[in-house]
């Protein structure tokens, strides 16, 4: 019969360790030893490595020689597996909490809210540390727009502790307020669909050449749907080009951003969301998303809580390019730069996103707003710079 070979023990891979160890005490015949197992595991400790410390400095005596006292320690101590972690981290960074979830309950009577919270707090504590609260903006991405302006409006969005105790502790009002907003919202989109619907209809009946006939003049040609159609419908949305940013910290730059955002509202409609079929313009003077850059002020020499700039980029633009980061780190904690992120954006007016551009620096320096988009009557009507 072959030697048994026990295994070395130093600090690492813990439960590979385990499971070894007591493969070797099934052969040895002294898996119900505990004296046995207690001094072959003293035995192997790699002499100077972390665990052989921990053995010599924290175990009490009398657990060094049973091994049954010995293992919860052994389990305490070392059982912190780097794929716990990324498991708390997929939790922690996916698990969603939808607008319409807030106050209702689960299969166990559990508001749904507050069982998010719980499970968000307990993948936080096993995550590990994050000294710079980026995990808090992924959490952010991850409940819905209402819920989130709550937060952001109560200050309670710094850090994922923060966000838990606050979903958790939600008022009464405060979840009838988001439900009432989630009921406004369906219906809305339910009397779009009809309306969309109607013009369907309609746009499959096509009306008879007399009917035209009586509101043309005398002297019209005769009517032709396919020449009525190239001049009266409107013209497709689809060529439309929305230049994607960052652009330069420069007038001509400040210009193109403003008519890109406009563009964007052109192509897509009011109040659209961004996404990876419709990319949202970057602020002038910024660094691309998810080059490490502050979300604050779209610079890569910081990170937002060091961040001491006087204008914060858009809101929006801030947690797009929370989302950029929260892709690379799903991509194995470092991710791709040439990854598409989603991108997000509010339905409030669009001219919030440009209110940062009066505080951001410019070269040369800033002109004033008004003048920069004045209307130039003798420049045939072209902006005066």
């Amino acid at each position: 019969m072959s030697t048994v070979k026990i295994p070395k023990f130093g600090g690492d891979d813990f439960r590979a360790w385990f499971n070894d160890f007591q493969n070797c005490m099934l052969l040895l015949d002294c898996d119900e030893n505990r004296a046995k197992q207690a001094k072959f595991f003293r035995v192997n400790l790699i002499e100077g490595s972390a665990a052989s410390i921990w053995f010599d400095t924290c175990v009490p005596e009398a657990a060094k020689s049973d091994w049954n006292a010995l293992v919860p320690l052994l389990r305490a101590k070392f059982d912190d597996s780097i794929e716990d972690k990324r498991a708390a981290f997929r939790v922690l960074t996916t698990t969603k909490l939808e607008d319409g979830e807030i106050g209702a309950s689960d299969q166990k009577g559990t508001l749904k809210h507050v069982a998010w919270a719980r499970t968000i707090a307990i993948a936080k504590q096993r995550a590990g540390q994050d000294p710079d609260n980026l995990n808090a903006f992924l959490v952010l991405n991850n409940v819905g727009p209402h819920l989130r302006s709550l937060l952001m409006a109560t200050g309670a969005s710094g850090t994922v502790g923060q966000i838990c105790s606050k979903v958790e502790a939600l008022t009464p009002n405060e979840v009838e307020t988001i439900r009432d907003m989630v009921r406004r919202e369906r219906d809305t989109a339910e009397m779009r669909t009809k309306v969309a619907q109607l013009e369907k209809r309609l746009a499959r009946q096509p009306l008879e050449p007399v009917q035209y006939e009586r509101y043309m003049p005398a002297a019209a040609v005769p009517f032709q749907r396919s020449s009525w159609d190239s001049q009266n419908i409107p013209p497709s949305t689809e060529d439309v080009r929305v230049e994607p940013g960052p652009f330069p910290a420069t007038p001509d730059g400040h210009k193109r951003y403003r008519t890109a955002v406009e563009s964007f509202y052109k192509k897509h409609g009011d109040g659209a969301y961004a996404s990876l079929s419709k990319p949202f313009p970057l602020s002038p003077g910024t660094e691309a998303a998810g080059s490490n850059e502050c979300f604050k002020c779209g610079r890569s020499s910081h990170l937002r809580p060091q961040c001491t700039a006087t204008y914060s980029l858009p809101e929006n633009e801030q947690r797009y390019r929370g989302s950029v980061m929260k892709q690379r780190r799903e991509n194995g904690l470092g991710g791709s730069q040439n990854n598409k992120p989603i991108r997000f954006i509010s339905q409030a007016s669009y001219e919030r996103e440009f209110r940062h551009l009066a505080e951001m620096p410019m070269s040369p320096p800033m002109m004033n707003d008004d003048a920069l988009y004045e209307e130039d009557s003798e420049n045939e009507g072209g902006p005066s710079l």
